[in-house]
């Protein structure tokens, strides 16, 4: 006699067919791997094969997407994170790709749900956890050095500026930041390090600041490349340019925190209304509360 599968069953079923047909994905892409095709495919996971290894590079491959613009764009968000490594990429897409195939067992075998929807829910959000969790603490750890890089930029300006106006060209000048502003931001120091390195190796300051703006990803040093692309242009004063930029900047800072201040009042009247004002009426509304019981429920009160 023919008995049909718990829901329990069912699941667990689903979840090792899920791991063994990704196994069967991985083994195929790996042996596909190993001949060059014969016509032009999709590119693979991001690197060459010298950079990661193969199981790397074929689990990144099951997460990466198929556009080369969206991986560079992620690339960009990793370097503006603070991952520059070579590997970060393929890493990063092997990781989202990992999590999202083996979350969903450890998770239904931690609520063990009775049902069969209640299993794929939990099946399902795990996987969606496990894939879109890399990009959540990317994304953090993003705007949280960029928010360091901004608020140095101001002290970098006028850093430049001083040097500037002490008779020093503005490579030698950026030599002397990077080597002084690691006090008050280390992320800025080293994206001028890095831009220094580029400059003495021969690429274009043009090219080596757009290669900055790139790498932070913040506005104040896109503004400044912009400044410092007309003064090389047209020849007009540096001094006076960054000068006026530093102002700028040092303003949209304060209209910023003004922002912020602002925001601040409607979210303290919700807390407030939510948390402050239950309690006030228990206090004020509480003893009358009781007094009016004992009036007009007497038997109830002395029975207590």
């Amino acid at each position: 006699m023919i008995t049909l599968l718990s829901p329990a069953a069912a699941v667990a079923a689903g979840c090792f067919l899920s791991v063994l047909a990704a196994t069967g994905t991985v083994w195929t892409l790996t042996h596909e791997r190993a001949a060059p095709p014969p016509s032009p495919k999709l590119p693979s996971a991001v690197m060459t094969p010298t950079a990661t290894a193969p199981v790397v590079r074929t689990l990144g491959t099951l997460a990466a997407p198929y556009d080369l613009v969206d991986r560079e764009t992620e690339r960009d968000r990793l370097v503006q994170a603070g991952y520059d490594a070579n590997a970060a990429l393929p890493m990063y897409y092997a990781t989202r790709a990992v999590l999202a195939l083996a979350l969903p067992l450890p998770m239904w075998l931690l609520f063990r749900p009775h049902h069969l929807a209640l299993s794929l829910m939990v099946v399902v959000l795990a996987a969606g956890v496990g894939y879109y969790a890399p990009a959540w603490i990317v994304a953090s750890r993003r705007h949280a050095r960029q928010e360091r890089i901004r608020a140095a930029v101001p002290n970098m300006i006028d850093m430049l500026v001083t040097c500037v106006d002490a008779g020093l060209g503005i490579d030698v000048a950026l030599r002397h930041v990077a080597q002084e502003i690691g006090v008050a931001s280390v992320e800025l120091a080293d994206e001028i390090h890095v831009l220094n390195v580029q400059l003495a190796s021969g690429v274009s300051r043009l090219d080596s600041l757009r290669t900055l703006e790139r790498r932070t990803g913040v506005a104040e040093l896109s503004a400044l490349v912009n400044v410092l692309g007309v003064v090389e242009r047209f020849g007009s004063g540096i001094a006076q340019s960054l000068r006026a930029h530093a102002q700028l900047t040092r303003r949209r800072r304060a209209l910023n925190a003004e922002t912020k201040a602002a925001r601040a009042s409607p979210a303290l009247t919700v807390v407030m209304v939510i948390f402050i004002l239950p309690a006030l009426f228990v206090v004020l509304l509480g003893p009358a509360a009781v007094q009016l019981s004992h009036m007009f429920f007497p038997h109830a009160a002395g029975g207590m």
